[in-house]
């Protein structure tokens, strides 16, 4: 049940919360680089995560909403998050084996 949460549900609602709304609302007001910057800080802080998971948790949101930007679209955002998110999951349940 866990893995389908953070694989499927985690990114889709994510995605529709942080790019599809916070960042969309906020690039109409805001260039690229600062629209993006504020949402993806608040979405690495969601995370709760230490520095260096927040790094990576900014990082991979940044990228994600510079390709919302170029294609206008969440889906590419959604697969490569669902990716991310299944290969951490397979990574610590192997590391937990």
């Amino acid at each position: 049940m866990s893995l389908l949460e953070y694989v499927i549900f985690a990114p889709i609602f994510e995605e529709i919360a942080f790019r599809g709304l916070l960042y969309a609302t906020l690039r109409r007001r805001l260039a690229f680089f600062l629209a993006a910057s504020v949402s993806t800080g608040i979405f690495a802080l969601a995370h709760g995560y230490s520095l260096i998971g927040f790094i990576s948790v900014f990082w991979s949101g940044f990228l994600w909403a510079w390709v919302y930007e170029r294609t206008g679209s969440l889906i590419p955002g959604m697969v490569a998050h669902a990716m991310n998110n299944l290969l951490v999951c397979l990574t610590v349940m192997a590391l937990l084996r």
